[in-house]
C-alpha cells in the first residue's frame, strides 16, 4: 500500500500495452478476481466487503510503448513530457524542429526514501526560470498556486539570451535597450535577478557545469544542501510540487493531481503536451513550410477540442482546476500576443473561441497565476529576438 500502480509510469504503460494485445481482455473479470479475494480469505477481510473500485478502464489508455520501443529509435520518451526523437539529427538538418529531453532527472518526494528520491524541505531548494519560457512559467505558476514562494526561493534570468552564453542574468545597463532603460523600474528591477543567488554566476550554462552537464535550458530545480542539479523538466517539477510538497500547501490551495483523476490528466497531458505546448513550436520554429501547416492545423484542431470539453465543464477535469490546466495555460496566454503573429498560428485568437477564452479568464482569475506570469517579458523574450527588435504594443496598455 506504499503506492498506488499508476505511480510508477514506466509500470503503467507495460501493463496498459499487453492489456491492450489482442485477447488479453477477455482473459481478464476484475469483478470475479476481487470476490474471489475479498471473500474468501476472511482472516485479512472478515466482514467480507468487496471494494467497488479498482476498475479496468485505466490500461484502455492511450501509452507511449510504441514511441518508447520503436524499432527504429533506441530512444524512450513520454509523449505527455517528450517529443519522440526518433532520427532527430536528420529532422533537425531538414529543417524540422525538435524539442531535446531534459537530462537531470532525481524525484522530490514526501520522504525521499526511494531510489534517486530527496526529501521535500523547507528552504531546500531553488528554481532558476526565466518568465518568457512557457517550460519556465508552468513551474512559478504551481508555485505561486500552492503557496510554495516562502518554501522554494528562486532566481529570475533575464528574458533576452546572451547570444553566446544562452540564459543571462541581468546584463549590464551598457547591454540594455533604450525602452528597457525607460521602464526600468516596472520592468526590471526585482523582477530580474542580477546574478546567480546561490551560486554567482552569471550564465545558466555555468550551472549546469557544476554536475558536469552540456546543457543550457531553463528550468534548473536545484537542491541548495547537496550543491546539486535536482531536475530540468518542468512538467516533473510542477508534479513534485503537487505531491511532494503537500505539507507545505497553502491552505484552501486546489489539488493539482488529485488520485481519482490521475488517469485523467494524464490523458490530457498525453495530446495537449504534443499537439499544444509543444505543437506551437513545431509550428513557429520549423523552416519546412509542409511540417509548419501539419502542425499549424494539428494545432487548431486541438483548440477546437479543448472549446468542446470547456463546453460543459469550468475547468479540463470539471469544477477544480488540475496539472492540466497548469499545463495548458502558458501557452494559451501567449497565444493572442505572442503565437498568432510571431509563430505564424493565426488562424484564430483566443478570442474566437468562446469557451476557452472564458477558461482563460476563470484561470487568470485564480490564486497565484498572476502572481506567476509576467506576460511583458514573454512578449519582450519573444519578439526581442526578431530582426528589428521592435516590441508589439498591447490595446488599451495590457495583455489581460
Amino acid at each position: 500500500s506504499k503506492r498506488r500502480l499508476r505511480s510508477y509510469y514506466n509500470l503503467t504503460s507495460y501493463l496498459r500495452e499487453l492489456y491492450q494485445m489482442p485477447g488479453v481482455a477477455s482473459t481478464v473479470d476484475m469483478d470475479q478476481i476481487k470476490d474471489h479475494y475479498y471473500s474468501n480469505f476472511t482472516s485479512a477481510n472478515p466482514n467480507q466487503v468487496v471494494p467497488k473500485g479498482s476498475s479496468l478502464s485505466s490500461f484502455k489508455l492511450q501509452h507511449d510503448r510504441d514511441q518508447k520501443f520503436s524499432p527504429k529509435s533506441k530512444e524512450k520518451t513520454s509523449v505527455a513530457i517528450e517529443e519522440d526523437q526518433t532520427n532527430a539529427a536528420s529532422r533537425r538538418a531538414k529543417g524540422e524542429y525538435v524539442r531535446g529531453v531534459s537530462q537531470q532527472r532525481r524525484w522530490i518526494t514526501r520522504d525521499g526514501d526511494g531510489d534517486n528520491e530527496l526529501p521535500a524541505e523547507k528552504g531546500r531548494y531553488h528554481l532558476y526560470v526565466a518568465n518568457n519560457c512557457p517550460w519556465c512559467h508552468r513551474t512559478m505558476m504551481a508555485r505561486a498556486i500552492l503557496g510554495l514562494e516562502d518554501v522554494i526561493s528562486v532566481d529570475v534570468l533575464f528574458y533576452r539570451r546572451d547570444p553566446d552564453n544562452g540564459w543571462q542574468f541581468l546584463p549590464d545597463e551598457s547591454e540594455l535597450r533604450q525602452d528597457e532603460l525607460d521602464n526600468r523600474g516596472s520592468l526590471l528591477d526585482g523582477k530580474v535577478a542580477t546574478i546567480d543567488s546561490i551560486n554567482n554566476h552569471k550564465y545558466a550554462p555555468e550551472i549546469y557545469k557544476m554536475v558536469g552537464s552540456k546543457e543550457k535550458s531553463v528550468p534548473i530545480l536545484f537542491d541548495k544542501k547537496t550543491n546539486t542539479i535536482v531536475n530540468n523538466e518542468s512538467a516533473e517539477i510542477i508534479r513534485m510540487f503537487a505531491t511532494g510538497f503537500q505539507e507545505f500547501h497553502r491552505k484552501g490551495s486546489p489539488n493539482l493531481y488529485p488520485e481519482e483523476m490521475a488517469e485523467e490528466i494524464d490523458s490530457l497531458n498525453a495530446w495537449i503536451y504534443p499537439m499544444i505546448n509543444n505543437g506551437a513550436y513545431k509550428a513557429g520554429f520549423n523552416k519546412k513550410q509542409e511540417v509548419y501547416e501539419k502542425a499549424f492545423d494539428t494545432y487548431f484542431e486541438a483548440f477546437d477540442r479543448l472549446e468542446g470539453i470547456l463546453s460543459s465543464r469550468r475547468f479540463l477535469t470539471g469544477d477544480n482546476p488540475t496539472e492540466a490546466d497548469v499545463r495548458l495555460f502558458p501557452t494559451v496566454v501567449r497565444h493572442d500576443p505572442v503565437y498568432y503573429s510571431r509563430f505564424k498560428l493565426n488562424k484564430a485568437m483566443v478570442l474566437d473561441y468562446p469557451c476557452l477564452n472564458r477558461w482563460l479568464q476563470d484561470m487568470w482569475n485564480i490564486d497565484g497565476v498572476k502572481e506567476g506570469t509576467n506576460i511583458d517579458h514573454c512578449v519582450r523574450g519573444y519578439f526581442g529576438r526578431t530582426g528589428n527588435n521592435l516590441i508589439p504594443m498591447p490595446s488599451n496598455g495590457r495583455w489581460y
